[in-house]
Formats: C-alpha cells, structure tokens, sequence
C-alpha cells in the first residue's frame, strides 16, 4: 500500500514537471540516483514518464507533443 502510494507520487510529480528526472528528483527531496532506485524498485520505465509528460493536462493544453 505504501509502495503505491509512492509510485503515484513518483509518476504525479512527472506529469507535473514534464518527466524530467532531476526536476522530478529534486521536487521529491531525492537524488538523481535515490530516484533512479525507486524507480527500478517500483518499475517505472523512462518512456512512461514521458508518456505521464504527453498526458498532462498542460501539454494538452499547450499544444505541446502535437
């Protein structure tokens, strides 16, 4: 349940801040690599961040993507 609750955390700030690590990483109080080990802990692949970046709502919005 908590690694959940994480996971969602993790793939909500990447939709946020356009699935970019350092800013996701940082956003989160984590190191680039801290991040980079939860996301293998929690499976999330670099192309899924960025699909998270495509379905925000800003890049909707924006254009962005397109």
């Amino acid at each position: 349940m908590v690694e959940r609750a994480e996971r969602d955390v993790i793939v909500d700030a990447a939709r946020r801040l356009g699935g970019k690590k350092i800013a996701i990483a940082a956003a989160l109080g984590l190191s680039r690599p801290g991040l980079d080990a939860r996301l293998e802990r929690y499976g999330i692949a670099m192309h899924e961040l960025k699909a998270a970046r495509a379905a925000s709502p800003k890049a909707q919005i924006s254009g962005e993507n397109s």
